[in-house]
């Protein structure tokens, strides 16, 4: 019976590692990545958002008198 089956448990095993090993990764880089944003929205106030425009688009900042 085990000649049948060959390497087929290793291969499963292996397989199931290889996986498991990728999930957590990629689960480990959303978390940095919505870490990384959570900071990055704590930071922002109107004041920021409206230096970004003016920085962008400079004719925003100017004043029509």
């Amino acid at each position: 019976m085990k000649n049948l089956e060959g390497p087929f448990y290793e291969k499963i095993s292996h397989y199931f590692s290889m996986v498991s090993r990728t999930e957590l990764l990629t689960t480990a880089a959303v978390q940095t990545s919505f870490s990384a944003i959570q900071k990055l929205s704590e930071r922002i106030t109107r004041l920021y958002n409206y230096q970004c425009y003016t920085k962008v688009y400079p004719s925003l900042g100017q004043h029509i008198t």
